[in-house]
């Protein structure tokens, strides 16, 4: 059985605070100036803003700038009750763990995606966690069935005992365009 683990990330988000993290003093030199590109961590040492170059058959599609940040984004523009702090941030960069388990091990159905989105607000450094998966769903009560993408979403905070987990639902995606990302 494959994980859902990233273990690179987490030596990149340091102890202390995101700004104060190797993520940010290290590889983005402490600078936390909006980019246009995704960050890929190949290693705890190198990393690509192009793709994860270690990985064969990585899928630059799925996991290419353009995806992750319209997945972003749509989060963002759909964010409401628990998800509502996100309407307010800036994206400095996506970030790619290149050593999720799912990534290394070639999903080739595509139907989990993890990603890390370092993000602002004001002078505030934050690091979010997304795992988006494609599902199937059926309401018999209400006669709906058919695909939803699922994310689940998480600041990161290195000094808090316990993480807060969100739900966001973009019904009969991919099949429409546009994700419309619901909270539940």
């Amino acid at each position: 059985m494959v994980e859902d683990e990233s273990t690179f990330i987490v030596d990149y988000a340091g102890e202390e605070v995101i700004t104060d993290s190797p993520l940010v003093q290290n590889l983005l030199k402490g600078s936390s100036a909006l980019r246009d590109d995704t960050i890929y961590i190949g290693t705890n040492k190198a990393h690509s803003s192009t793709s994860c170059t270690a990985i064969e058959g990585f899928d630059s599609t799925a996991y290419g700038n353009l995806i992750i940040l319209y997945l972003f984004y749509s989060l963002q523009k759909h964010a409401v009750d628990d998800l509502k702090y996100i309407v307010d941030l800036e994206l400095i960069a996506p970030v790619v763990d290149c050593t999720f388990d799912l990534l290394v091990s070639s999903d080739e159905a595509g139907t989990q995606l993890r990603m890390f989105s370092l993000t602002r607000q004001n002078s505030n450094t934050m690091l979010l966690s997304a795992l988006i998966s494609t599902q199937n769903f059926q309401v018999v009560q209400q006669y709906r069935s058919g695909a939803v993408l699922l994310a689940t979403i998480a600041p990161i905070n290195m000094r808090a005992t316990e993480m807060a987990h969100c739900l966001a639902f973009a019904f009969n995606n991919p099949y429409e365009s546009g994700a419309a990302f619901y909270q539940q």
